[in-house]
């Protein structure tokens, strides 16, 4: 369109339209000429030629290889090694929870059930001790999570 307003500014009886035709037909002759398919098709059919004589030999190599044993299968997913290391993360400060809980039910159990004869005088300081770990398991879980920054 451009094109066009300039032309028209330069020479006003100028049409653009009436040049397209020639331009357009040499276009489509030079793309879709039956020789240039010919010389595109010659070198496609040559290319498949060559994979089909080599292909039978590469699945010969193939299946000796699998036969043999020596067919490796390799994957290394690459960009999935942070990911991984924080879902461990994770998964640990999970289990560390559950544990902390677990001796939290553990000793309220004990507690309202244990009842030895003759040894009365230690339970408390057992309980105390348990309760003491329990405490040091939740504060280090807990210095974890605030020491990640991730709440």
């Amino acid at each position: 369109m451009m094109a066009e307003g300039l032309a028209a500014r330069l020479a006003p009886d100028f049409q653009v339209a009436t040049l397209l035709p020639g331009y357009v037909r040499r276009l489509l002759l030079h793309r879709y000429l039956p020789l240039r398919w010919i010389r595109r098709l010659s070198w496609t059919g040559l290319e498949a030629a060559e994979f089909g004589l080599e292909l039978p030999r590469q699945l010969r190599r193939l299946l000796h290889a699998l036969e043999q044993g020596n067919l490796q299968l390799g994957m290394r997913p690459e960009g999935f090694e942070p990911l991984i290391a924080r879902l461990e993360r994770l998964t640990n400060r999970l289990v560390l929870g559950m544990i902390t809980a677990a001796f939290i039910v553990g000793l309220a159990v004990l507690m309202t059930a244990f009842r030895l004869p003759g040894i009365e005088h230690l339970i408390g300081p057992l309980f105390g001790l348990g309760f003491l770990l329990t405490a040091l398991l939740a504060a280090y879980l807990i210095w974890v999570i605030l020491r990640s920054g991730r709440i």
